[in-house]
């Protein structure tokens, strides 16, 4: 069995990845994404040989979790600003080399990337297609995927020269809590981006955590149903426990192609065929695009967009699995 591979969270990296580099441009056009994109790849490559490196993206269109908040979630999010507008033009350019270099990709429309890669990950688990899993983000909420055979690869540490790894022993000594638990978490302080609401105004993570130790168990569907020391303690949230269920809800990964969760047909018929058709391959670049017209291709587009760094490592990125 293959040791590792890596899945990334495309849009997550797009953002990060524009932010650090958001004044790159060649000949009038932002290289932000295009370049960072394939630099990280270049960077991981030199610190996991052998590894094979995929991407996971957003579909298109509302996902169950806008269906049950009728449309609610992610409700708060505006147009892309000045600022953000040119990562999000570069996104199509970015899946078109990548594809034209065979890396793999797995998108499906009506569902997230987060969910994607949690049906991914219990697949490549339970199949025994890969020893160990990494997911490449900054998100927290893949904390609750984590075990001893799945990780999630952070920020960069200056210090150390490489991404902070976590499994779920690290996420343990990390938040004190089981990595399951980060959901209870997630409950309570919700998620601004997402228009998740927080519970009560100041409760972060830190607060969270203490009053989940304390007993508060934020996965129990009924308040009343709570030791009565517990509803004593936290009485305040008595009124307030159907948003707590519902951050608690959305803010579950799916991990199964027939979650219940997931009412569109369309979407579970293409999430089934996915998961049946996986194999230790489906993650390995596509080897019909590994030949020397690729690597020309790969050479043309570095000049193109004039990205002399990458251009001297276009043979380690070339070499990659």
């Amino acid at each position: 069995m293959t040791k590792q591979v890596v899945l990334i969270d495309a849009k997550n990296l797009v953002y990060a990845t524009h932010w650090v580099h958001r004044f790159l441009s060649s000949k009038g056009r932002s290289t932000s994404v295009l370049y960072g994109g394939f630099n990280v790849l270049v960077g991981m490559a030199k610190r996991m040989p052998d590894t094979p490196f995929v991407f996971v993206w957003d579909g298109n269109g509302k996902t169950w979790r806008h269906r049950i908040t009728k449309g609610e979630y992610k409700g708060n999010r505006l147009p892309p600003n000045d600022e953000m507008k040119p990562a999000l033009e570069q996104i199509p350019e970015f899946r078109k080399q990548l594809d034209r270099f065979g890396f793999r990709q797995f998108c499906v429309d009506g569902f997230e990337c987060d969910d994607l890669i949690g049906i991914l990950t219990a697949a490549i688990i339970k199949n025994d297609l890969f020893s160990k899993v990494i997911i490449k983000s900054s998100d927290k909420d893949f904390y609750q995927l984590t075990t001893d055979r799945i990780g999630v690869m952070r920020s960069f540490d200056k210090e150390k020269g490489e991404h902070s790894l976590l499994f779920a022993n690290d996420v343990m000594a990390e938040i004190e809590l089981h990595p399951t638990e980060w959901v209870k978490v997630r409950a309570l302080t919700g998620e601004k981006t997402d228009n998740i609401p927080q519970i009560q105004r100041g409760l972060g993570p830190k607060t969270a955590i203490k009053m989940i130790k304390a007993g508060l168990d934020t996965s129990v569907e009924d308040f009343k149903t709570l030791p009565w020391q517990t509803r004593q303690d936290f009485g305040l949230l008595a009124t307030q426990w159907s948003k707590v269920r519902m951050n608690y809800n959305l803010s579950q990964i799916v991990r199964s192609w027939d979650d219940a969760r997931i009412d569109n047909e369309e979407v579970r018929k293409q999430l089934k065929k996915i998961v049946n058709d996986l194999t230790t391959e489906s993650f390995y670049r596509d080897p019909k695009k590994l030949n020397e017209e690729g690597f020309l291709a790969l050479r043309e587009f570095m000049l193109e967009y004039e990205m002399e760094n990458l251009f001297e490592d276009r043979t380690t990125l070339w070499q990659m699995p």
